[in-house]
């Protein structure tokens, strides 16, 4: 984990919330399903180190898209805690026919059926398709973040006048596991609305076309060299250009996820973990 010292922010969240007026773009998408599946977790297995290969998706289904030896411990986590694991895999499967509208519907009248049959399940089952408040993009690197309570100023300051938001945990893959679990113990301490996570683990690299772009962009455009000269890109060129791009790529993953979705949210923000709030 990254310790420190956070930034100092003094902000109001509508400074920079916005209405969501997006399309809701298309019905279903078997891939996004699988993908969002993989930020799953299932009675404490994470279903991404099953290593899900999402080429080969159809349905959706993580079952299908897992090896042998992960398909294995995702029954055998299904099987550790039976009434857990249902629930666990009903909610999973909730958030993640976000993607496939059609399915969905039919999931959320068959939700209340499954619970009743594991009462001990706190899954909203009407909330999928309600509309909520605040829709929050968290991105970025937890710096400065190294314990549940260094998340007290997002909780009491930026969320707290909100009673139903979404936070879509936008991490770096090589440490979003740990991530997403520092946010959720945050959350049971400090938020105490309506909350629910959806994490959304992202890979810290380009595409080769994206790597392209960024000789291209840092060698051969003089605003480039200017914007650099200013002192905004830091000592080492390639790491700060790189690092805006990867931003971006993330939050744009984020705001097609949520505009993917089958809620209607007020506002939509984005923010940044590492920071105070006053």
């Amino acid at each position: 984990m990254r310790c420190g010292s956070p930034f100092l922010v003094v902000l109001t969240l509508h400074s920079f919330a916005r209405h969501v007026t997006e399309d809701p773009g298309d019905p279903c998408d078997a891939v996004g399903i699988c993908q969002c599946q993989s930020q799953c977790s299932i009675n404490g297995f994470w279903m991404a180190d099953g290593h899900p290969n999402c080429n080969l998706s159809l349905d959706g289904n993580p079952a299908d898209v897992m090896d042998a030896d992960g398909s294995a411990e995702f029954q055998a986590a299904l099987a550790a805690n039976e009434a857990q694991g249902i629930c666990d895999l009903l909610q999973c499967k909730l958030d993640c026919l976000q993607h496939c509208r059609v399915q969905l519907q039919s999931v959320v009248e068959q939700c209340e059926n499954i619970r009743s049959l594991v009462p001990t399940c706190g899954v909203d089952c009407a909330a999928q398709t309600s509309s909520r408040e605040l829709a929050v993009c968290l991105v970025g690197q937890l710096r400065g973040i190294c314990k549940a309570e260094d998340f007290s100023s997002l909780f009491n300051v930026a969320l707290s006048n909100f009673e139903s938001v979404d936070v879509y945990l936008v991490f770096p893959d090589t440490s979003c596991k740990q991530d997403v679990a520092l946010f959720k113990e945050a959350a049971s301490i400090f938020h105490h609305n309506d909350l629910r996570t959806f994490p959304l683990c992202q890979r810290d690299e380009l595409t080769p076309a994206e790597l392209d772009f960024e000789d291209w962009f840092q060698n051969h455009e003089w605003w480039a060299k200017h914007w650099h000269a200013k002192g905004y890109g830091g000592n080492n060129q390639t790491a700060a250009l790189r690092r805006l791009m990867l931003a971006n790529k993330h939050v744009t993953a984020c705001a097609k996820e949520v505009s993917s979705r089958a809620t209607d949210y007020r506002f939509v923000s984005r923010l940044r973990p590492d920071v105070e709030w006053v």
